[in-house]
């Protein structure tokens, strides 16, 4: 459970938070000198071994960690700090780093009162019973090689072991090593990917089996535009036992067994205090459509409740109940989700929990491995013909929307007594579309006025949504700025606003003037509009991963442009369609009076595309942007 630093990376506007996950790394022990000799000069930092040891012995597991890294110059210090997480009933063992030089010898060791312990507070968390020691390891002469260890011991688990070799994707690991011992009667169940099968050794004088994976890091892995994550490109082991206890007894032999544990443990969570179910009834005496119930009920959670990370002891799985988020106004996923099945149930409408792993560009579970595959849950509502999917913790989504980040994905259901896995829907093209319609009336030399309405869909909307409710409005009005593709512009007015209570969509309406579009060409005018997106895919020999797009990319534009009093265009740019089967492209020019309207639009199709398809793929795409090039207009 190593963790190097790394700065939350925030994406501006159309790009998603995207925070490093804290996980396990596991080492082999090896010769370190020997490793310095094999790095090549132009690496900053090497990561020798990664190594994890999992021991179970009288129903306790203990994981012991150990980690070397040679570090070349100050470019590869971003290895140098380190973060231990652990809970609250937990504690580190044996803690154990140093620094040696190129001959071995050991330089510097890492003293107690080096090592800080804080509460491991996320963002939007109330209080966590999660802790963190962090220290930094470094040296002023290169190179030099760090070392650490230590244990942390488990009571209760449910997971044994979730291992990849790499320690930082940006830096290869030349070994690492998962070993696993447990007794002979102790039943378990692991997944392998990209990894070589385990050596198995039984020791008959102490009754144990021992489980051994080898893999490295050899290949640094570069993320790129719409490529699968890379934790999926790299060797990757997960060990479950069969039975365990985690707050009470439960067995992951199938997902029926597996569900039947969340069924337990999410027992007796649905009452609500007594003027709680005052206010229900107020708001469903009147109405007797089921629907509009759900969809009332909904907002008046979304009203009164706020998302907020509670987790203490099973905290991370089992839900606070109903009656607290009703006296608190506010909860995780799993205790909004269990508040709003309260609020559902009482008033005679079943739901059920949908256990999902939110945000993850691999939407699919494991179906042969029985397990705790999930990071968020949403609740589901049966109605008629089809289901009503709530994410119980966003509070400006209207119902039924559940957002980019679990479209299509596979789901755990969990009802009182059902358990299935089933799918989320996927969002179509409708439910993505973003479209812009701008009127323009041209100036020779002046400055251009500009009307121009953009309409957000998709990811997004689910952006823009939060900005407009979470920021102030210099920050809104710095966001105008960035959405009109256009230099030195001069903002009249401006709004962001839903388009409907009801609806997906986020619009953001502006009045701006900027300098002349037109450009003096000979004796004539050169009208260039500005391009529609188009995501920027590297070039077929430069790209070295798959593309996937989890759904479709659809952009569409409509540009009217007023032509100034005593012109008129002398050439246009020509119809052009393209039909692929990664997409379509389309662009048309019409007149009407004194104005030329141009519209045009691209789609991208949902799909994963593997690299020996990705030249095809290209070529659509280059098609696209020599199309775009084309579409000037001349004035005279």
């Amino acid at each position: 459970m190593f963790c190097f630093y790394d700065n939350d990376s925030f994406f501006y506007f159309f790009y998603r938070v995207n925070m490093k996950q804290i996980k396990p790394f596991i080492i082999l022990t090896c010769i370190v000198f020997a490793s310095v000799l094999n790095a090549t000069p132009n690496e900053d930092a090497i990561v020798n071994y990664n190594n994890l040891s999992c021991t179970i012995e009288n129903g306790k597991l203990i994981k012991s960690y150990s980690l070397s890294i040679t570090i070349y110059n100050r470019r590869g210090e971003d290895n140098t700090r380190f973060v231990i997480p652990f809970e609250g009933n937990q504690k580190i063992l044996n803690l154990n780093a140093y620094i040696t030089d190129i001959n071995g010898n050991i330089i510097q060791k890492l003293k107690k009162k080096e090592i800080t312990t804080s509460n491991a507070f996320s963002y939007g968390s109330l209080y966590e019973d999660n802790y963190v020691s962090r220290f930094v390891l470094r040296n002023n002469y290169y190179p030099y090689t760090i070392y650490v260890s230590y244990e942390i011991e488990y009571d209760e688990f449910f997971y044994i072991a979730d291992w990849t070799p790499e320690y930082n994707y940006n830096y290869k690991t030349l070994n690492s090593t998962l070993e696993l011992t447990i007794p002979k009667d102790y039943k378990i169940n692991f997944h392998q990917v990209n990894v070589n099968d385990p050596t198995i050794l039984e020791d008959a004088g102490s009754n144990t089996i021992k489980y051994t994976w080898n893999a490295e890091y050899s290949e640094v892995f570069m993320s790129e535009i719409y490529c699968p994550e890379i934790e999926e490109l790299v060797p990757v082991v997960q060990v479950v036992p069969i039975n365990f206890k985690y707050e009470i007894n439960g067995t992951q032999s199938s997902w029926d067994d597996y569900g039947k544990w969340k069924i337990d443990l999410t027992q007796n969570l649905l009452d609500l205090p007594a003027n709680e179910k005052v206010k229900i009834n107020l708001i469903i005496d009147s109405i007797d459509d089921r629907t509009e119930k759900i969809r009332k009920l909904y907002e008046y959670l979304q009203e009164n409740t706020r998302y907020i990370n509670i987790s203490l002891g099973t905290g991370g799985l089992k839900p606070y109940p109903a009656n607290y988020v009703a006296y608190n106004k506010y909860g995780d996923c799993k205790a909004l989700s269990n508040y709003m099945k309260a609020l559902l149930n009482y008033a005679g409408i079943s739901s059920s929990f949908a256990y999902v792993n939110s945000g993850k560009e691999k939407c699919t579970i494991n179906k042969e491995f029985p397990s705790q595959q999930f990071n968020h849950v949403l609740l589901a509502v049966p109605n008629a013909e089809d289901t009503i999917w709530l994410e119980c913790t966003n509070k400006n989504y209207p119902a039924g929307y559940f957002g980019t980040s679990t479209q299509n994905h596979e789901v755990l259901l969990v009802g009182d007594s059902e358990i299935a896995l089933t799918k989320i829907p996927a969002l179509d093209s409708v439910d993505v579309l973003n479209s812009s319609n701008i009127s323009v009336i041209l100036s020779i030399s002046g400055r251009d006025k500009y009307k121009m309405k953009n309409k957000y869909r998709g990811a997004k909307y689910e952006a823009l949504t939060s900005i407009k409710n979470l920021t102030d409005k210099k920050f809104q009005e710095n966001l105008i700025f960035e959405i009109i593709p256009l230099n030195d512009i001069l903002i009249e007015n401006w709004e962001i606003e839903n388009t409907h209570s009801d609806s997906a969509c986020m619009q953001v309406i502006s009045e701006f003037t900027s300098s002349s579009t037109l450009k003096k060409y000979g004796e004539e005018y050169l009208l260039k509009p500005h391009g529609i997106y188009i995501p920027d895919f590297e070039k077929p020999e430069k790209r070295k991963l798959p593309v996937r797009i989890n759904y479709p990319i659809v952009n569409f534009d409509t540009i009217s442009y007023t032509i100034p009093f005593g012109h008129q265009i002398s050439h246009a740019p020509e119809n052009i369609e393209i039909d692929s089967e990664y997409g379509t492209y389309s662009y048309s020019v019409d007149y009407m009076d004194d104005k030329v309207i141009i519209s045009r639009s691209i789609t991208l199709n949902c799909g994963e595309y593997p690299l020996s398809l990705y030249p095809h793929f290209y070529n659509f795409i280059e098609q696209v942007r020599i199309s775009e090039a084309k579409n000037s207009f001349l004035i005279k």
